[in-house]
Parts: C-alpha cells; sequence; structure tokens
C-alpha cells in the first residue's frame, strides 16, 4: 500500500467529503474520488458510503480509520524529521502561502534564490487554507492572521511584519467577498445590497479598477487606485515551520529569504488621502 494513500483517507474523515479534503490536498474532486476507489479496492473494504450530503464512513471504516491516522502520523512523523535531518540545499521544499504574496511579493526572493542556491527546488501551492504541517502537507507555510492572533502553539511562527490595507473604489456600494479566504475582507457591516460575492483578492482588485465598487485591499497590491480610508493595520503575516523541519537547510535558506520582503512590502502605506 502507497502510504500517501493513508494520508488522503485522514483528509477526507476530517472532512467529511471529497471537495473540501480535494482543495486541502490540492488536487482535483475527480483524482482524490479515483484514489478513494484504488484505496477501497486493495483494502477490500468500503470505507465510506457516498451520500448526497457527503461521505460517511462505514461501520468498517469507523473501525479502520483510526488506525490509519494513527499509521499515517507515524509515516508523517518519521518523513518529517529525517527531512529536518537532511544536510543539504539539494531537493525540494513545499511551501504553502496566499496567491496574493505569492505573486505579488514573493516572486522576486524566489527568482533570487534560483540563482544563489540553482539545486534549491521549490514547490508552491497557492491557498489562503491552512497547510497540516504536522502531516506534511507543506514545509513552510506563509500564513495571514488576524492582528494580535498568534499561531498553532505546536509550530514555530516568526511574525514577518503587519498587513497594512484600506478601503479602494469610486462607489458608494461594496462589490462583496464571499467566504473566508481572506483576512483583509473581514470588515464588519459590509452591507446586503453589495454588488456580488467574490473570494478572490485579484477579482475584487480587477472590480474595483472597473469601477464596480468598494473593496478593502491590501495597500501593495493596490497600485493606481485611491484610497477612501487611512491605511491601517487589518493582520499580520506569519511564516510557520513544524518543529522538526526548524534544522532543514533548504527551509532556513526559504525561510530568510522572504523574510525581510514579507516585512518591508506586506507594510507598505499608499499616498496619503487626497484633501476634500
Amino acid at each position: 500500500m502507497d502510504w500517501d494513500e493513508l494520508r488522503l483517507c485522514r483528509a477526507i474523515f476530517e472532512h467529511r467529503g471529497l471537495r473540501k479534503a480535494a482543495t486541502q490536498l490540492g488536487m482535483s474532486h475527480a483524482t482524490l474520488r479515483r484514489r478513494l476507489d484504488s484505496v477501497e479496492a486493495s483494502l477490500g473494504v468500503v470505507l465510506f458510503d457516498r451520500r448526497s450530503d457527503g461521505l460517511h464512513p462505514t461501520p468498517e471504516g469507523l473501525e479502520l480509520l483510526p488506525l490509519i491516522d494513527r499509521v499515517a502520523g507515524n509515516v508523517a512523523t518519521l518523513q518529517r524529521r529525517a527531512a529536518g535531518l537532511q544536510p543539504s540545499l539539494n531537493g525540494w521544499i513545499h511551501v504553502s502561502v496566499p496567491d496574493m504574496l505569492a505573486s505579488d511579493l514573493l516572486a522576486a526572493p524566489m527568482a533570487s534564490l534560483r540563482h544563489t542556491h540553482p539545486t534549491l527546488r521549490v514547490r508552491v501551492h497557492t491557498t489562503y487554507s491552512f497547510a497540516d504541517l504536522t502531516h506534511r502537507e507543506a514545509d513552510l507555510a506563509v500564513r495571514v492572521l488576524p492582528r494580535g492572533v498568534q499561531p498553532d502553539e505546536d509550530l514555530i511562527g516568526t511574525l514577518a511584519g503587519p498587513l497594512v490595507a484600506a478601503v479602494y473604489g469610486e462607489s458608494e456600494r461594496w462589490i462583496g467577498w464571499d467566504g473566508f479566504e481572506s483576512v483583509v475582507a473581514d470588515l464588519p457591516g459590509q452591507p446586503d445590497d453589495a454588488f456580488g460575492a467574490f473570494n478572490n483578492v485579484y477579482l475584487q482588485r480587477s472590480l474595483c479598477r472597473q469601477g464596480s465598487g468598494l473593496a478593502f485591499l491590501p495597500c501593495f497590491m493596490a497600485e493606481g487606485l485611491a484610497p477612501r480610508t487611512p491605511p491601517q493595520h487589518s493582520a499580520d503575516i506569519w511564516v510557520l515551520v513544524h518543529p522538526d523541519q526548524r534544522r532543514n537547510p533548504r527551509v532556513r535558506v526559504f525561510r530568510d529569504a522572504i523574510m525581510s520582503v514579507l516585512g518591508a512590502e506586506a507594510s507598505r502605506l499608499e499616498p496619503a488621502l487626497p484633501e476634500g
């Protein structure tokens, strides 16, 4: 049995469905369904009932899934500690980061790493959801947390700096956020008559530039837009690693490369509000 299959079963069990589990794992819904079918075929046991409201563990699944979770956890611990003991910069580092930070802030330091450490290879998964560092879904995660909120105490968290944001747009009507995907979208009192419901910060910015409404955007990505409110410290950016990975040279090199950029650029302010 492929050890990776255990990780998939654990994610499905945790999320009680394929779609949320697939999003967390960074794969398509159809691929995860095929992998689950393969696991059940290899075990000769149906682990989940497929129902209209999601997947529900069968009695056999309820007996086996805790064992699967335990084995998956032990395998992940072995992989983490082995990776943390590797003395070489050669090889892969798996990074989980929100798309707005990856594209607008981290492309430059990653490009520099390509020249300074040519044997280092980077796999980036862009998401706002938390990667499970315990089960090695990523070696390093960059996350935006509400101001003053501390990361999981089981992780080594380094505060890169504040995320500064403001309200932008020409209209008096909100564009409208959907879901939890960005902390910077968490503005109280957004009216029910918002233009729509959009869960992507780049789409928010594009609609704002088209004059479709108001959006609360990080200042570093709002070039060409006039702020409607003073910039404010809206959230904090954290760089997170699992304790077993703290001595991994690839993790340390990557973390050092991005820390100063995140701290300087995410707190950058737009010009002062125009008078009147």
